[in-house]
């Protein structure tokens, strides 16, 4: 009867074992999707970033021009406004 207790031990030990050793890669596979979830949300936000940046660079470009046709048709006018007056 003392085999028979010894491999029921053993049997149990091997079965505590076998579930730690799965708790222990369930464990190593949540952290490397969470880390997976993590890089692709920092991608995103770098992504983002990117986009706004671009926008506010067209934006600026943008405004740039406008700036520059309102100087331009300003100095027209100008020009015309002088022509005017001197005959």
């Amino acid at each position: 009867m003392t085999a028979g207790v010894r491999g029921a031990k053993e049997t149990i030990w091997l079965s505590a074992r076998e579930r730690k050793k799965e708790e222990e890669e369930e464990e190593e596979e949540e952290e490397e999707e969470e880390e997976e979830e993590e890089e692709e949300e920092e991608e995103e936000e770098e992504e983002e970033e990117e986009e706004e940046e671009e926008e506010e660079e067209e934006e600026e470009e943008e405004e740039e021009e406008e700036e520059e046709e309102e100087e331009e048709e300003e100095e027209e006018e100008e020009e015309e406004i002088n022509k005017k007056i001197q005959p």
